[in-house]
């Protein structure tokens, strides 16, 4: 029988270190944590971004964070940093972390509740717009 991205999800759940709201923003208030927005463009236009965070689309996440891919983006380097990831509702970033702590990069951690928990809680968010557009 087939299994389900539910399922998949609380598997990684399982293995990855998650955080609440409270715990993420304490988390943030560390120079060695680097927030990544794991959503997809079109949520950042219209749902903003947590304020500190560096939007990187999930689908390029494991190859813009290591340093021996081709894609690598050097902002992103967890070199001696944490890495707390989100997503929407906590689903993406929970496969997302599993799949960044088999690459041994950085300790990492995912939000529970991702951005409507953070938002829910009154963390602070800002509108996001492409760079170099400011």
């Amino acid at each position: 029988m087939p299994r389900s991205a539910e399922s998949l999800v609380a598997d990684a759940l399982t293995r990855v270190h998650t955080l609440s709201v409270q715990e993420a923003q304490a988390w943030m208030q560390s120079p060695d944590v680097l927030c990544l927005d794991i959503r997809e463009p079109a949520e950042w236009v219209a749902q903003g971004v947590i304020a500190g965070a560096h939007p990187v689309p999930r689908g390029v996440l494991e190859f813009a964070v290591d340093p021996a891919s081709p894609w690598h983006r050097p902002a992103l380097a967890p070199q001696g940093r944490r890495l707390l990831l989100y997503c929407g509702v906590g689903w993406r970033s929970a496969l997302a972390a599993d799949s960044l702590q088999r690459l041994e990069l950085a300790p990492v951690a995912h939000l529970a509740g991702g951005f409507e928990a953070w938002r829910a809680a009154g963390g602070a968010v800002k509108p996001w717009s492409p760079p170099g557009s400011e």
